[in-house]
C-alpha cells in the first residue's frame, strides 16, 4: 500500500510540475513575442531609442517565466530523489502549512508588533 501512495504522489507531483512548467514556457514565449512588438513599434517610429521608456514590464515577465521553468525542472528531479517519508512530510507541510500563509490569512490575523 505504501508503493502505491508514493506512486500516487509521484505522478501527482509530476503532473503539477508539468503545468507549471508550461505556464512558465508560455511566459517566456509571450515576453519574447512581446519584446519583438515592442521593438518593431520602436523601429518604426521616427524618435531616437533613448526617449522610450525601457519595457521594464517585458523583462520582469521573462525573468519570471525562466524562473518558474527552473523550479519546475528542480521539481521533476525531487520526486525520483527523495525517499517516501521525506516525500510524505513535503506534502504535508505543503497542504498545512501553505493556507496559513496566504494574504487573506495575514490580514484576518497580522503579526503582533514587539
Amino acid at each position: 500500500m505504501a508503493f502505491c501512495s508514493r506512486c500516487l504522489l509521484n505522478h501527482a507531483l509530476r503532473v503539477a510540475n508539468l503545468v507549471v512548467n508550461l505556464c512558465g514556457m508560455a511566459m517566456i514565449i509571450y515576453s519574447l513575442w512581446l519584446l519583438k512588438i515592442w521593438n518593431r513599434g520602436v523601429a518604426d517610429l521616427d524618435a531616437t531609442a533613448s526617449s522610450f521608456p525601457t519595457p521594464w514590464f517585458i523583462y520582469t515577465l521573462l525573468g519570471v517565466g525562466i524562473v518558474v521553468c527552473f523550479a519546475a525542472v528542480v521539481g521533476h528531479v525531487v520526486p525520483n530523489s527523495v525517499n517516501p517519508t521525506a516525500l510524505s512530510l513535503v506534502s504535508f507541510f505543503l497542504s498545512v502549512h501553505l493556507p496559513t500563509l496566504s494574504p487573506l490569512h495575514m490580514q484576518m490575523y497580522p503579526l503582533p508588533s514587539f
